[in-house]
């Protein structure tokens, strides 16, 4: 590593061991703190927290906590939910769960392959479930954007997990949600102790209220939500010649800067964006010079397909002979429509004449040569009808020579 070199050290918690260690390994180290040093709780993020009697079973005192959110989330409105779970067990089983009663519900935790990890994360990113059901595996190090509520079935085992789970529903300027079931005795201790700790305001609701306090903040929630996204949305109309133009996503409410047809999010389809490419990887249109970019690789994909079909299809007459020709041109197509993204369209279109002028020529003196070696000892009346059948071949292959630079194999 150079030693002029700068480091730049990002967290959502700021311990007493991080300090030293970055005293150690950075040179004039400076401090940037986004909030209060002595109120490190997130901005935007609404706590709540529900008190359940004490049970000195631990499976029965769960098992209460279940049923208590089986009875909070058909209440609630939330657009994506993560709930917290200690064990990887007990997890397992909320997921199962919620599934059977409906609710599209996913599960990941340490104990997973990797293949499904990333498979249940891959589902909430693409909206393709509402609630994930996790230990602290994702309480750091991911960024659900979509996510305004959680839930903590057990309280973590320090302080700053429980910073870290809320820190999900509220990314940085966006609002949320959490709740924390709480049994009396020892998890309540523990839950003030978090609270005088870092100082946060934590509210309580009960079903004497039928959560009210709960579903109102998570309105709010949404209110804030719709209110962003108009004020983003009509203030980024721009003229349709401008490269970037903001649009959002009908079903998740999810809005980018970027020209995509999908949403990032659900992969829903975004109004008035142009036809997406599955070739070129982005979008097409009036708007830009992509759509005749793809007209002008599709008839390129054709053109190297008939090439191979019409090689194929002389290889029994003509032997092996013109072989390395064949090769040649086959190479050179080839490499053409890999290197076909980083083509510049004007000198794209000089090279497609060229290759199907080059490829016209050497066809025909392919069938010449058919011609010229059949014809041996025919008589007249024979090679006229021999010559007529070769042509009537060539232009059911290629179509009339007037239209092949232009539209290379009208007819394949």
């Amino acid at each position: 590593m150079p030693s002029n070199k700068q480091v730049l050290l990002a967290s959502a918690t700021y311990p007493e061991h991080m300090v030293r260690f970055s005293e150690r390994y950075m040179r004039d180290m400076a401090c940037v703190r986004l909030v209060d040093s002595e109120s490190p709780s997130l901005i935007g993020i609404q706590q709540f927290y529900i008190l359940i009697p004490h049970h000195p079973i631990d499976s029965y005192l769960f098992e209460q906590k279940v049923l208590l959110l089986l009875r909070i989330l058909p209440q609630l409105k939330f657009r994506q939910c993560l709930i917290f779970s200690n064990l990887r067990m007990r997890s397992s089983a909320v997921c199962e769960r919620l599934k059977s009663l409906g609710y599209e519900t996913t599960y990941t935790s340490s104990s997973l392959a990797q293949n499904r990890r990333t498979k249940a994360m891959r589902d909430m990113y693409k909206h393709k479930c509402q609630i994930l059901v996790t230990t602290d595996l994702t309480s750091r190090g991911i960024d659900l954007d979509y996510v305004d509520f959680v839930i903590s079935m057990d309280l973590p085992n320090d302080s700053e997990t429980y910073l870290h789970r809320i820190g999900r529903a509220g990314r940085f300027g966006a609002y949320g949600c959490s709740l924390t079931i709480v049994a009396h005795g020892d998890e309540q201790k523990l839950l003030e102790k978090i609270q005088n700790e870092f100082k946060l305001n934590l509210i309580e609701t009960d079903e004497n209220q039928q959560f009210q306090l709960l579903i109102n903040a998570l309105e709010q929630v949404n209110m804030n939500s719709y209110t962003n996204l108009i004020l983003t949305t009509f203030s980024s109309i721009s003229l349709c010649n401008e490269e970037k133009i903001d649009r959002y996503c009908h079903k998740c409410l999810n809005y980018t800067l970027e020209r995509s047809h999908h949403c990032n999010l659900c992969q829903h389809c975004i109004p008035i964006q142009d036809h997406h490419c599955f070739f070129v990887g982005t979008c097409i249109g009036k708007h830009n010079q992509r759509y005749f970019l793809l007209m002008l690789f599709y008839l390129l994909c054709a053109h190297l397909i008939g090439y191979i079909f019409v090689c194929s299809y002389l290889w029994n007459e003509i032997g092996g002979f013109h072989f390395l020709n064949i090769f040649k041109i086959l190479l050179f197509n080839i490499g053409y429509l890999i290197g076909f993204v980083k083509t510049k369209w004007q000198a794209f279109i000089c090279l497609h004449h060229y290759l199907v002028y080059f490829d016209i020529i050497f066809i025909s003196k392919l069938f010449y040569q058919i011609m010229k070696r059949s014809l041996n000892g025919q008589t007249y009346y024979e090679e006229k009808k021999m010559i007529f059948r070769n042509k009537q071949t060539f232009s059911q292959i290629f179509g009339s020579n007037k239209w092949i630079l232009i539209f290379p194999l009208i007819r394949p």
